[in-house]
Formats: C-alpha cells, structure tokens, sequence
C-alpha cells in the first residue's frame, strides 16, 4: 500500500495463504471484507483509509471505491496542511538557530509562571540574563560561521545542564534567558542558574581550536518574599538586565544577583552620561594635568590629562571623575581633539617636585 496500491478483501477466504496473521484477525474481528486506499500528498504516503465491512455481504463497487478515494485525498490534505501549520508554529516560538526558545515564547512562558504566581501555585519566579564574555574575538578569530555553531553548542550544553522545569531561551546575539517558573527566593534562582553555567566549565572546541567560554550573568527574583514584593514581567527581566552589567562591568566571569537600590544608581548612571556628551558637545570640558611618575625607571614620565565636565545639574565635576567614558555609552569621544588641545602644561613652581607625591604608574 505504501506503493499507492489499493487493496479490496472480498472475504477473508481470498486472503493468499502466507496472511494467516491478517485472516485471522478478520475473523476474530468479525470483518467479512475490506477496502484500503492509500493517502498521497505531494507523492508520499502519508496514510491509508480502510473500510470494513461487519454485517451482510457488501460488494465494493466503483461507487464505493470514488468515495473512498476521495475521502483520502481529502484527509491526506488536511494532515499536510495540519503538519505545516504546526511547524509554523513551532518556527513562531523557537529561535533559528539554536533551537532554544524565542524571546516571544519565553514572555509566554513567563507571563504563565507570574500567573500562577499570583493564583498562589507557586513561590516565586525567578530570570536570569546570560551574556557570553568576549564572544565578539571569536567571531573575529575564526568568522560568524564558526561563531554560530559554537552558539549552537552552547545551547546543547545549557540544555543538558539545566535543572528540571527551568526553560532556556535566546533573546539575541550572544544573550540568553533563563526562566526559573517555581523558587522561594533570588538565592534559590542563583543556584538554579549556577547549575546551567556549569556547561561553560569545559572549553569549546572552535575549528579544531580549544576555546575557554565564560559568561556575566544577572539574577532576579519576584515573589511575596522578595525585595520590592511581586513585579511585572518587564520589571523582572530590567532587574535581571541591570545585575547582568554590573557583573560584566566588575571584569566579567562571574554571576551578580539585583540589588534593590540598583534602579537610582542606574537612572544616576544615565543622567550623567547624557550630562557628559552634551558638555563635550559644548566644549564645556576644562583640562587638568597631574604628574606621573615611573617606578620602572623611577623618573617623571610626564603629565596625565584629567578632562573635567561643566554640567546643569552637578556643576563643574571632580578632574578625573569625567575621564573615564562609560562603557554602556557607546564610543567614547577623543578628548584630545575635542577638549584637550592647547599649549603644553607648565609646571606650578618652574617644574615637578623632587619626589613623587602624586599618583604613580608601572
């Protein structure tokens, strides 16, 4: 039948003498004959519609015989077309190419486990933000191809190494999410979630290349015990966002749980990087110089430049304290060009001071 063959049984009587399995079972079963038509969608069989026959003496006729046919076709359709919509769906919900969930289908997840948070079915629920460190060299070192399959590897290892009821999804790039639906507090999530990172304890293999992973990650919490009581999906993956940076702004390596007094220091971080760009932007950046001096060789190496912002809000900043660009944004502008040209520094009293009594380098 799989050949696309028909297959009529009058009576259990035709059958050939090597079906004994068959004419027995139509015996037992009470079927006098039978009628089998192959179900075919785009030349694969798919299937097959059977008709049997347990009272009287019905002789298949070619009425019989379009009738059945057609209800094949018709099935045989419907299964294609049913198979295709379910793998739509699964595309809809599943990330291309590390077969981990989307972002779309993790919100779905999470949105379900807050529910039944609120329907008291569960303690808490728990996100973790998962940024792989430094995975841009290698991309640089061996090409985007390589890059995505360490991706998918990396997947595969999450997977296996995640704990049961966790669910692991992709939210772009070099990130992922981490969905703890049922845990009593941040402590539980972080440990959940250190289980997952064991799978970065063994290097990759990248073009026959052993390349060593790690990655910062951020943990949040939200439950009736947890700081701040209960929060929205997008309150719990920001709070998760916000530790994740702190851990990678630390160096790296290492998991960070929230902090409930991260959000003002956050808002703070913000104000003062837009405060930065519009006083480099209106030239209102003042330039001061301190003397370095070099333990290797134990001499004067000269002066460093101390860049200092003039700002609405918090006046003229300390020197030194608006050298140091924030990573979070974005390139940082060149204070040489913009605010650090001029004449060469004098020193204060005709020259630097018989022994280092500023801040020394080496």
């Amino acid at each position: 039948m799989a050949n696309g063959d028909e297959v009529h049984i009058r009576s259990s009587a035709h059958l050939p003498d090597d079906w004994a399995d068959e004419r027995s079972w139509m015996v037992e079963a009470g079927v006098r004959s039978s009628l089998s038509v192959p179900m075919v969608e785009a030349g694969t069989f798919t299937g097959f519609v059977m008709v049997e026959v347990t009272l009287g003496d019905l002789a298949f006729d070619a009425t019989h015989l379009s009738t059945v046919r057609s209800a094949a076709a018709i099935l045989a359709e419907a299964f294609a077309r049913h198979d295709v919509e379910r793998e739509l769906a699964r595309r809809a919900r599943e990330d291309a190419l590390t077969g981990l969930a989307n972002r779309w289908a993790f919100s779905e997840a999470l949105d379900g486990a807050l529910a039944a948070l609120a329907e008291g079915a569960s303690e808490g629920v728990g996100v973790a933000l998962v940024d792989i460190d430094r995975f841009k060299l290698v991309n640089d070192a061996f090409g985007h191809a390589a890059g995505d399959r360490l991706l998918v590897e990396v997947a595969g290892r999450l997977v296996g190494a995640a704990p049961e009821g966790s669910l692991l999804a992709r939210l772009g790039g070099d990130e992922l999410l981490v969905l703890h639906p049922d845990v009593a507090d941040v402590d539980a999530s972080a440990d959940r979630t250190r289980a997952v990172l064991s799978a970065f304890d063994a290097p990759f293999e990248v073009e026959g290349e052993p390349v060593a992973l790690t990655a910062s990650v951020g943990v949040a919490q939200t439950g009736p015990t947890s700081a701040g009581g209960v929060v929205d999906g997008a309150e719990l993956l920001r709070r998760a966002e916000v530790a994740m940076y702190r851990a990678k702004d630390a160096g790296g390596h290492q998991l960070a749980v929230e902090a409930p007094e991260e959000g003002g220091e956050v808002a703070r971080r913000l104000r003062r990087e837009a405060e930065l760009r519009d006083a480099v932007d209106h030239d209102a950046v003042d330039v001061y110089y301190q003397g370095e001096w070099d333990i290797r060789v134990t001499s004067w190496s000269g002066p460093r430049r101390w860049p200092a912002g003039t700002t609405p809000t918090r006046g003229c900043s300390r020197p030194g304290t608006s050298s140091r660009w924030p990573r979070s944004a974005g390139s940082s502008p060149s204070w040489g060009p913009r605010c650090c040209a001029g004449p060469a520094p004098r020193w204060v009293g005709g020259g630097p001071p018989a022994c280092p009594t500023t801040s020394c380098c080496g």
